[in-house]
């Protein structure tokens, strides 16, 4: 069996097991429905440079929150890309580090593929389930000391002032330190949204 062979089995045994989740595969990515402001997201990037024969798949698992896409969108202009929030499953898991699934022609797929698939539903969508809490949200994103658009919104939308301006002012700085019109770009945005929230 040739890697393009393998690939190609993987994908449709794993596809079949997570469509049995209740995922909806379209271009590439996995979508769970969460609740009505979030969706739940797998990606699964495959590593090919190891082996001729072989492949490996380390999932990342994330979300969508559309009240906060659409809000980010509304008040820049700008569509983000990627997701509101996502993490390698691996650091997910007990050993919080990054792990790989490796695919190849000596061992069924179905054992590596049916260890992957209980871990994402033991790990990956109860987090993705977590994360359609916007206090568990803010938790995670805080961690990372990122997300100067989407976490002041969300602390706003908890009334939390006074930590939606910390996030701002930081945020402000660090804009003024690399160039003049990522620093206008983001006045703006705070502007906007301090008018959306007065």
């Amino acid at each position: 069996m040739s890697k393009k062979e393998l690939i190609k089995k993987v994908d449709a045994y794993v596809t079949k097991k997570l469509e049995k989740l209740g995922f909806k595969k379209k271009k590439g990515l996995f979508y769970l429905p969460i609740d009505e402001n979030t969706t739940g997201v797998i990606a699964l990037p495959r590593a090919t440079r190891y082996s001729k024969e072989a492949f490996s798949i380390a999932p990342v698992i994330g979300v969508i929150n559309h009240q906060l896409e659409k809000l980010v969108y509304d008040l820049t202009g700008k569509k983000q890309s990627g997701l509101t929030k996502s993490e390698s499953l691996g650091y997910l898991m007990p050993a919080q580090s990054y792990r790989e699934w490796e695919f190849n022609k000596s061992i069924p797929i179905s054992m590596v593929a049916n260890n992957m698939i209980k871990s994402i539903k033991k790990y990956g969508i109860p987090w993705m389930k977590k994360l359609s809490n916007l206090q568990f949200l803010t938790e995670e994103m805080e961690k990372e000391n990122a997300y100067y658009y989407t976490l002041p919104i969300i602390w706003l939308l908890l009334g939390k002032r006074e930590k939606a301006l910390n996030i701002l002012n930081k945020a402000l700085e660090k804009a003024k330190s690399k160039n003049s019109q990522l620093q206008e770009e983001y006045e703006q945005f705070i502007t906007n949204l301090l008018e959306k929230f007065s």
